[in-house]
């Protein structure tokens, strides 16, 4: 080396303005070539961070399809009809259980009345009085409906004892569960997959660009400018460039998400569960920032320590 180990310090503030000038030349001195791989490198950082993205954001919204479908669980209940009971009453204090989500009272009048839209006669005319009991549709809070936490709120509520349909909700409910479990599955490999290929592409877009200034980065080696600061200004570029590219896919995929809502008149957005979707639009700056700071500063540490001579042939 000419001036080995020298620190920034020691080379003088007009000699660094100098190497950092000379490390990221002005764009009218760039050569076609860099621009191109820094084109390329954007975009492909782009687009593997917007699928990345498309994959959290199926995965949320498996979560809130899940949640929608076992929030639908239902099971109808007679009410006490006793001298003195009070069917109101009665569905108020169900209301305030803590695994109700919402009860609805089915009183003999309406019953009677869905009883002879679907019969075509009026059962209440044939007997002469109402032979049905007010009754109470209820619908439990999503984390209770699974068989054995319902079968222990039947167990621990007499009221739900005359629970009627319950055997079929559970029926549809485990089917439901076991097909939901295998997308979920599905879609975690494929996370974890999408994870790998997607460090494999930005590294190598990354390093693409910095292998097209590797000789820039031999000669600051050589004339002694310590790993940090010949590193500084590529990492600082790439973290730059992997954070841009991961706020355009998420606009990239906001703009798809308007876009199928435009279409065909459903929010996807409404389904997903809130925590989970800010954990993707987290997630996938971070992904990229970091896959950039990693990739980088592999690639430039390579080519600092590289001997001279096999960075001829490269």
């Amino acid at each position: 080396m000419l001036y080995p180990y020298l620190k920034e310090e020691e080379l003088g503030k007009p000699f660094v303005r100098s190497i950092h000038s000379y490390m990221g030349a002005p764009k009218s001195k760039q050569s076609s070539t860099l621009r191109y791989s820094r084109l390329l490198s954007f975009i492909s950082i782009t687009v593997t961070l917007f699928m990345l993205g498309a994959l959290g954001l199926v995965y949320v919204l498996e979560q809130g399809m899940s949640e929608e479908v076992r929030e639908r669980i239902s099971f109808t209940i007679e009410l006490p009809e006793e001298e003195g009971s009070n069917p109101e009453a009665t569905v108020a204090e169900i209301r305030r259980l803590p695994y109700v989500r919402e009860v609805q009272m089915i009183s003999a009048d309406s019953a009677a009345h869905s009883l002879t839209n679907v019969l075509g006669e009026d059962p209440t005319k044939i007997l002469g009085y109402n032979p049905l009991v007010p009754m109470a549709k209820i619908f439990l809070k999503a984390d209770y409906t699974h068989p054995d936490s319902i079968q222990r709120i039947i167990a621990s509520q007499p009221l739900f004892k005359t629970a009627e349909g319950l055997e079929e909700q559970q029926g549809q409910w485990v089917s439901a569960s076991k097909n939901l479990q295998t997308i979920r599955l599905i879609l975690w490999i494929f996370l974890g997959l999408h994870l790998i290929v997607s460090f494999l592409q930005i590294n190598t877009a990354t390093g693409l660009v910095i292998y097209s200034q590797r000789m820039r980065i031999r000669t600051l080696s050589l004339i002694g400018a310590t790993s940090s600061f010949i590193g500084r200004p590529f990492i600082r570029r790439a973290v730059l460039e992997g954070f841009v590219g991961a706020l355009l896919a998420l606009v990239l995929l906001a703009g798809a998400l308007f876009g199928i809502e435009e279409a065909f008149g459903y929010s996807l957005l409404r389904l997903c569960p809130q925590i989970p979707l800010f954990g993707v639009i987290i997630c996938v700056p971070l992904v990229g920032v970091l896959v950039s700071f990693v990739s980088s500063w592999r690639a430039t540490r390579r080519y600092i320590h590289m001997e001279e001579g096999k960075i001829h042939l490269i």
